[in-house]
Parts: structure tokens; sequence; C-alpha cells
């Protein structure tokens, strides 16, 4: 069974728990529901389920804004996300220093969808098959914060739309072939300020945008096996800076790759490429 579910019909929703621990199938450590414009507000110490289907944190709402503090969530099982929030209002998350960990093949720690996201996210870290570390979906501009990511499948990916992006994470690492780093989908203005980015087989950092401005900063990137570091594309004007150092070991695979910006102000620090075909740095 859930060790708390709180529902209303249109109503607000305010959960207050130091601490909640499940185990069995379906067992939901909070799970937090309302309609319409009623609110969610959680105020979680730390969550833990063992168990399949067993999520650690579950929010859903309407158009209502929800507010999401928590303390560090962890997950052992198929299909248990540790935290879950499906929302067409604001997202506000609390979760700094908390860390989002699932043990489960295939899932996703963090899967947020919401219309406008801010806050601090945690660190997130997975260690099954495949698992990815957060998918963030807004229909409306995000502001976040994400601390250390470790991963075997991709580490986070954000998708907003024409909508601006402003994303600060630390040291981001996927580890399974062909798991990205950090994906920043936006045609809007992107702001971006990472720690090292690690991928496997694919992109570190990959930033697809469009007439909106691009500034990106890291701290350094590395892929292993075929795939680019930094891939960087879009129509609009790009300032990028990398203050540590850059690295690829596999063929064609660039260092940096920018294409199809209108201007690019780039300060590439220290890249190596040791592999046939892989120019350090590509701007186009």
């Amino acid at each position: 069974s859930n060790g708390v579910l709180a529902t209303s019909a249109g109503g607000n929703v305010v959960v207050n728990i130091s601490s909640a621990s499940t185990t069995g199938v379906d067992a939901t450590g909070v799970a937090a529901q309302t309609t319409g414009a009623g609110t969610v507000t959680t105020n979680a110490g730390v969550i833990t389920t063992t168990g399949n289907n067993a999520g650690g944190l579950t929010i859903t709402t309407g158009s209502g804004a929800v507010d999401a503090g928590y303390g560090s969530i962890t997950t052992s099982g198929t299909g248990a996300p540790a935290l879950s929030i499906a929302s067409t209002g604001t997202v506000n998350l609390r979760g700094a220093g908390a860390t989002l960990q699932t043990n489960g093949a295939g899932v996703t720690a963090a899967t947020i969808g919401g219309a406008g996201l801010t806050g601090n996210l945690g660190n997130v870290t997975t260690t099954g098959a495949g698992a990815q570390g957060a998918i963030i979906t807004s229909t409306a501009p995000v502001n976040l914060v994400i601390g250390t990511v470790s991963t075997t499948g991709n580490g986070v990916t954000v998708n907003v739309g024409a909508n601006a992006v402003i994303l600060a994470t630390g040291a981001v690492t996927a580890t399974s072939a062909g798991a990205t780093g950090t994906v920043v989908n936006s045609t809007g203005a992107v702001t971006f300020n990472g720690g090292i980015q690690t991928a496997n087989g694919a992109n570190a950092l990959r930033i697809t945008g469009g007439a909106g401005p691009i500034n990106a900063t890291i701290a350094g990137a590395a892929t292993t096996g075929v795939g680019t570091a930094v891939n960087v594309s879009g129509t609009g004007p790009l300032t990028f800076a990398n203050t540590g150092s850059i690295t690829t070991t596999g063929a064609t695979s660039n260092g940096i790759n920018i294409t199809s910006v209108s201007t690019a102000a780039v300060n590439c620090g220290n890249v190596s490429t040791t592999g046939p075909n892989s120019p350090a740095v590509v701007v186009s």
C-alpha cells in the first residue's frame, strides 16, 4: 500500500511528512493528487520504496501550481521513478541537497512536466541498466538548478519548445553506450552553466536551439567511443566558453561542433581529440 495518498477533487493539497518507507508492488511512497486549479504543496523528508511501480514522490495536478519540497528519495524496482510530476501549471522544486536515486532497470529518476519550472531538483543517480536521470518538459520558461548527475542512461534532457531556458548543473556523467550527458532543446534563449559533462558514444552536451541567443559555459567535457563532446546548433548568436578540458577518443568525434549560428564567440579552452577524422573545433 502507499505510504501517503492525499487526493482532492479540485481543492488544494498539502502534505507534510518527515519520512516514508514502503515495500511492495505499486506501493508509492507519497502520492498527492488534485484536479482543476487545485494546488499541491509537499514538505517531505526521506522517502524509500522497494517494489516494481513503487514511485517515490508522485504529484498530479490540473492547472494548479506545484511547490514540491523533498529530501532524498530512493526507489528499487522497475517502473519506479523517484520523482514524477505531471501538471499544466507552474512547478517549483525544493530539492537542494537531496539525491534522487533509482535502482531499477530502465527507470527515469525524475520526470517533470509543467507550464514553467523553477527551483532546485537536487542530485540524481541511477544504477539500473539504461536508466535515465531527468526528463524536463515545459510549456513555459525554465529556470532550474540540478546538482551532480550520475546515470547509466541519458543524464538530463530539457524540452521547452520556443521558451527560454536557464539551466545550471553540476558534473553530469552518463556511462552506457549511446547515453547523452545534458541535452537542451529550445528555440528560445538558452543559458547553460554546467560542470564537467561526460558521455559514452554520444554528445556530452547537446544544445539544439533556434533564433534565440545561446550562452553556454562548461567546466569541461569528455566522450568515449564515437561521439562529439559538445554539439551546439541554432540560428541566433552564440557565446560559448570551456573553462576545463574537452576530450574525445573515437573516430569522427569532434571536440566542439557548432553549426548554423548567426555569430559565434567561442573560448575553446583545452581540446584534445585522438581519433581519426576528429577535428578539435568546427564552427560552420
